[in-house]
């Protein structure tokens, strides 16, 4: 076959693909894309519109995680929530290992500050976990303050909800170990 007869061919194949489209409407193509299951799926998703008069509020039970809270902002109810886990040895030691891991940079080895990264803050004036007002905090709070972040500290959602309130748990060691009376 040459380059003649090739190109006439494609010409007359695209030609028939755009007669085909033209004689289609659109509830037509509508019905066509709704047979192909993978485009009714996508099609008929569930989605909040714009302008909805209240948003879908989450299943009982959960807790909304930053949901409509300012940047850096612990929504209210977190305050309510009781830490489920037992500061046991083991609840400790996990604790302490993510700690090290996702907090001891900002906030030092003992809570006091004085990490490897903190920030512009004077060396430990801001990230002392081991103060009068951050003992005051409750275990839902400080739960609460590392899933949605503050300040400069990033929020650590993708830490298991598990092992965050393990590190209220540590956190909450390191304040009976070093807390400290302003």
């Amino acid at each position: 076959m040459n380059d003649t007869r090739a190109k006439a061919l494609i010409t007359l194949a695209a030609g028939f693909w755009i007669a085909g489209l033209a004689g289609c409407r659109g509830t037509e193509i509508e019905d066509a894309i709704g047979k192909v299951s993978w485009f009714s799926n996508m099609r008929e998703q569930i989605a909040v519109e714009p302008y909805e008069e209240a948003p879908r509020m989450p299943p009982a039970g959960t807790v909304a995680v930053g949901a409509g809270a300012p940047l850096g902002a612990v929504p209210d109810d977190y305050n309510d929530i009781a830490n489920p886990l037992t500061a046991t040895a083991e609840s400790l030691e996990r604790g302490k290992e993510q700690y090290d891991i996702y907090c001891a940079v900002c906030h030092g080895p003992e809570g006091r500050g004085g990490g490897s990264i903190e920030g512009p803050y004077p060396r430990g004036l801001i990230n002392r976990l081991v103060t009068r007002r951050a003992q005051d905090y409750t275990d839902g709070y400080i739960f609460g303050m590392m899933g949605s972040g503050r300040g400069l500290m990033p929020n650590y959602r993708r830490m298991p909800q598990q092992d965050r309130w393990h590190v209220v748990n540590y956190v909450r060691e390191l304040q009976r170990l070093y807390g400290e009376e302003e």
